[in-house]
């Protein structure tokens, strides 16, 4: 979010809830560059953009009154100069949406956990280019029990869980955020999994993190110990194994799935049954995917070129209305038939994808039903004149003539 679209949410806010205002401490609205914030003790939205570094110890001092922070420091002082100590844990702040636009390395210093204790009714947290994180933060989280939209944009330093040293005990990873609802991460360059993601997850999005390896984390039963280099001198890995009974209830909430740009993602397993939309693009090492998608109305995917096959997530499609299948050229798939697939399609489109031959006889059947521009496919489909398809995506654009 910008810091003026930021600005704009936050002052809309303030008026809606009858606020003392918004305190912008870069621009002076409270009369010059502020180095510490007004006594105002029904202060309700706060926003703090660039300014003295000064501003940034008053934080604590206001955070009881505040619904609604928005942060973006060029330059902060170190967190042992923010007094974090003066901040009572067990006084439960109002804040619900926090907005860490850049430069707010100090709220992730270990002296501001009795913040985070604060903020159990947070709903709405953005964390947007901050160096500091490097890690999930898994304490900062543990406090967040109402939390349900998450937001996480250019966080380069980002990379994972933190690893347990060699000969010490993988410790049980605890289920973090149980309300959470939808979650984007886009433009973390170093980024390799994913946290565990809570069953109450309905939405899920990530973008633009070329070495992610794992989409869904890992979900242990059990702990297990890093055993180190081995005699061989290869490190042995703890592989995490999903019980049946674990399987069975993985994510099933889960209604939206959009990767993109993934580099390093290899295959996406055991999606839930619960998935009305999935959208993969660009990601060129995916081979595989596995799932019982018996909900699914919408399935996008494209430039995906090592995707192997779909069979294994494939069912009637009694449920389908968009089927986009683009660029996908190691494709080996034989599309469901049956009675009652493809009843309820509106929009199909197959391109460049040389590993599907033919179409089976009910989707060549709902072909006469579909309008001429609900439907692009290339010539050897289709019974008639050539046509031209135009297409439009994140990867690319133009207009072919397929013959």
């Amino acid at each position: 979010m910008s810091w003026r679209r930021a600005k704009q949410a936050a002052t809309g806010v303030a008026q809606q809830t009858g606020g003392t205002g918004y305190c912008d401490a870069a621009k002076g609205e409270f009369g010059g560059v502020l180095t510490t914030l007004p006594e105002a003790p029904k202060l309700s939205v706060l926003g703090i953009q660039e300014g003295n570094p000064q501003i940034s110890v008053s934080i604590p001092r206001v955070i009881n009154s505040l619904s609604i922070l928005v942060c973006k420091l060029e330059r902060v002082l170190p967190a042992e100069h923010v007094a974090f100590e003066l901040v009572d844990g067990n006084n439960k702040s109002p804040l619900t949406t926090l907005k860490l636009i850049s430069g707010c390395n100090l709220l992730f210093h270990s002296s501001a956990l009795a913040l985070w204790t604060c903020f159990v009714q947070l709903q709405d947290l953005e964390i947007n280019s901050c160096d500091a994180l490097v890690y999930w933060p898994e304490k900062e989280f543990q406090s967040l029990v109402s939390l349900r939209h998450l937001g996480i944009w250019w966080c380069d330093a980002l990379s994972g869980y933190a690893k347990a040293a060699p000969g010490e005990p993988i410790s049980e990873r605890s289920q973090l955020l149980p309300k959470l609802e939808s979650l984007t991460i886009r433009d973390c360059a170093s980024l390799v999994e994913v946290f565990n993601v809570p069953a109450s997850l309905k939405t899920m999005d990530v973008c633009e993190c070329p070495k992610l390896e794992s989409i869904f984390g890992e979900q242990q039963d059990e702990p297990e110990l890093n055993q180190g280099p081995s005699a061989d001198g290869v490190a042995s890995t703890a592989v995490a194994k999903l019980s049946s009974s674990t399987r069975d209830h993985f994510l099933p909430c889960l209604e939206s799935l959009s990767i993109g740009q993934c580099d390093s993602l290899s295959e996406v397993l055991n999606l839930p049954p619960s998935l009305i939309k999935i959208d993969i693009s660009c990601c060129g090492k995916l081979q595989f995917l596995s799932g019982q998608l018996d909900a699914l109305q919408k399935l996008d995917i494209w430039y995906c070129q090592e995707l192997r096959s779909l069979e294994s997530c494939l069912v009637q499609f009694s449920t389908l209305e968009r089927l986009s299948l683009y660029g996908c050229k190691s494709l080996v798939v034989s599309l469901p038939d049956g009675p009652q697939a493809y009843s309820s399609l509106g929009e199909l489109q197959i391109i460049s994808c040389p590993g599907i031959k033919s179409l089976p006889s009910s989707l060549k059947k709902r072909l006469d039903s579909l309008d001429y521009d609900d439907k692009e496919l290339d010539a050897r489909y289709e019974v008639g004149p050539s046509f031209i398809v135009g297409i439009q995506s994140s990867c690319g654009n133009g207009v072919f003539l397929f013959c």
